[in-house]
């Protein structure tokens, strides 16, 4: 199987993760893992983001096999400082953004944790590691292309955050916009 082939089956697979696996989340994992953080979410959310993608980035390890791991999943350390800081960056604004806007002001570590870290980290992880990486360094489809296709994908699944068409629109265009010039930045 050609690698454009199996970019083509990542990006269903990626879509189908992206929108199916919350909710086969099992409900019943949710109580046990809450219970055992003492509630603060923070595993619940680690383990609901590995469920999520997890299929994703299996199922990129064993087409890929014949790659280097580190490679495929973006991790390299040439590139890998990149995402890190390219994480960390993302982060901030969501922490800024989640004490300006929150009427309930709450700076815990858990309320950080799940709030801003792990989406910042596995975003990046995910869609310019991995997806944005794939596409470009290994299946060698040219930045824009690349870029393109993962921006807009990112800016696709951050929809369920709104409750209008504007706020979708709006959405969309700057989570597609931020997540191309991310890509930007770990090129």
């Amino acid at each position: 199987m050609n690698k454009n082939i199996k970019a083509i089956l990542l990006l269903i697979v990626f879509v189908c993760c992206h929108l199916f696996m919350r909710s086969l989340f099992p409900s019943e994992w949710v109580s046990t893992l809450r219970e055992l953080d003492t509630g603060s979410g923070v595993v619940l959310s680690l383990v609901s983001w590995l469920f999520i993608f997890g299929p994703f980035v299996v199922l990129t390890l064993i087409l890929f096999r014949n790659e280097d791991w580190l490679t495929t999943l973006g991790l390299r350390s040439d590139n890998g400082k990149w995402y890190f800081k390219a994480a960390v960056i993302t982060c901030i604004p969501m922490c800024i953004g989640y004490a300006h806007l929150s009427t309930s002001l709450d700076l815990s570590l858990a309320n950080i944790l799940t709030g801003s870290v792990y989406p910042a980290f596995f975003e990046e992880i995910i869609f310019r590691g991995v997806l944005f990486g794939l596409l470009f360094r290994i299946c060698k489809w040219g930045f824009v292309p690349a870029a393109l296709v993962s921006s807009l994908i990112f800016g696709f699944g951050h929809l369920y955050q709104t409750n209008d068409v504007m706020s979708g629109l709006m959405m969309f265009g700057f989570m597609a916009i931020a997540g191309f010039l991310v890509c930007l930045v770990v090129l």
